[in-house]
């Protein structure tokens, strides 16, 4: 994009613009580039398959996000560069959100994937409480005391083109707060970074059997769930149950070393 162009686009009223690079990368696989650039809390690596055989087309890579927005019940936190900035009670954590990515206002680029940026996180299960107003009043035991909704607000990315061997390096500037040079400076430091030479050392293999496994809800629990449940269905209150159980055990090695495993194993479609 040369600066006339994104000049225009502020004159628009956009404040959330895209800048952008495209370089060709046919020496690393998106996962060498996200442990190359972005293995730390916050970033994040996309992937998918198509059909259970073949990779799909893009790769998306997350650089660490500077702001973070936690909901824990109905309490919202939002944190920047890793200090809470806000900490407030909302009515409708959902509504809240939506007004939140309203405010960005991002001109759609056609030189641009589909995807190029926003938020990126979860929504637990347990959010179901904003939506059903019968099951606000349950409340149920957070032994993890994870955020019900995690989402980073995802400025800088890499797209790769895994067709085309090309990669997007992506940056979003709010033109109050960096200018066009600002941007510039950051793609040329992305793209250094991506040419750099990297070796990564895996974790020391470790062998973890079954009985090291500790599930959180029991065996009987678990039978007589199954039993109620049968019951349920006889009775017609339900159609279809899916009990779970959380099975857990000491972990050493480096969480993206887990990933890499999984990804071999079992290579889902989303």
């Amino acid at each position: 994009m040369e600066k006339s162009q994104f000049t225009n686009l502020i004159k628009q009223g956009f404040n959330h613009i895209p800048l952008s690079r495209e370089i060709v990368v046919d020496t690393d696989t998106a996962l060498a580039m996200y442990l190359k650039l972005a293995n730390s809390p916050y970033s994040y690596l996309l992937e998918s398959v198509q059909g259970g055989e073949k990779w799909g087309r893009y790769s998306f890579i997350g650089l660490t996000a500077e702001t973070i927005i936690k909901v824990y019940d109905y309490e919202v936190r939002v944190e920047k560069k890793g200090v809470l900035v806000e900490q407030f009670e909302v009515e409708d954590p959902l509504e809240w959100i939506e007004n939140y990515q309203n405010q960005f206002n991002v001109p759609k680029l056609d030189n641009l994937p589909d995807f190029n940026g926003g938020l990126v996180g979860y929504f637990g299960y347990e959010i179901i409480r904003y939506i059903e107003p019968r099951l606000v009043s349950i409340e149920k035991i957070d032994e993890l005391n994870v955020a019900d909704i995690l989402l980073m607000v995802s400025n800088d990315l890499l797209v790769v083109d895994n067709l085309s061997s090309k990669v997007h390096i992506i940056t979003h500037i709010n033109p109050d707060e960096s200018t066009y040079e600002d941007a510039i400076s950051k793609l040329n430091v992305i793209e250094d970074n991506i040419k750099k030479s990297f070796h990564y050392l895996p974790s020391p293999s470790a062998e973890i059997k079954t009985d090291d496994f500790v599930s959180s809800f029991g065996k009987n629990n678990f039978m007589k769930t199954v039993e109620d449940i049968q019951r349920y269905i006889i009775a017609g209150d339900v159609m279809q149950v899916v009990p779970s159980q959380r099975l857990s055990c000491p972990f050493k090695a480096k969480p993206i070393d887990l990933y890499r495993q999984l990804r071999i194993l079992n290579p889902s479609p989303y």
